[in-house]
C-alpha cells in the first residue's frame, strides 16, 4: 500500500451497447487514491487540486459517505464494521473521480480499509 495522502490513477473507461443499435464510447480518465486522515495533507500536494474549496479539482467530504459528516472515518468504519471487518486504526483509503471545473458531478468510490500494518482487510 502506498502511504502517500494522494496518488492519481490515468486510465480508460469503455461502454458497449448492441441493443436496440450498436454503439459504444471509449474516454480518458483519472482516479484520486485518498488517504482520508490525510486530506489536509493532500490538499497541499498541488496548486490545481483542492479539498473543500472550488478549484480545478477538487474532493468535498460532503458528496461521500453519508453526506452529513465532515469526517469520513467514523462511517467508513462503520461500514467495515457491518461487513465484520475490523480496521484496529489502519488506513482508509478512497479512491474515486475529483469534481472539477464545478462541472457535472458523478463520483465512483472504492473504499480500502487496511490494518495498522498496512494489510488489506477490505
Amino acid at each position: 500500500m502506498d502511504r502517500s495522502p494522494a496518488n492519481i490513477y490515468l486510465g480508460q473507461t469503455r461502454h458497449s451497447r448492441f441493443t436496440p443499435f450498436e454503439q459504444s464510447f471509449a474516454y480518458r480518465l483519472f482516479l484520486l487514491d485518498l488517504d482520508i486522515d490525510r486530506l489536509e495533507e493532500a490538499d497541499r500536494r498541488s496548486s490545481v487540486f483542492s479539498v473543500d474549496k472550488p478549484n480545478l479539482f477538487s474532493f468535498r467530504r460532503r458528496d461521500h459517505g453519508d453526506r452529513q459528516e465532515t469526517h469520513l472515518r467514523p462511517w467508513a468504519e462503520r461500514l467495515f464494521a457491518s461487513a465484520d471487518i475490523s480496521l484496529d486504526g489502519g488506513p482508509i483509503r478512497l479512491v474515486t473521480l475529483p469534481r472539477h471545473l464545478f462541472y457535472k458531478f458523478a463520483p465512483i468510490s472504492l473504499w480500502f480499509g487496511y490494518s495498522p500494518e498496512s494489510d488489506l482487510r477490505g
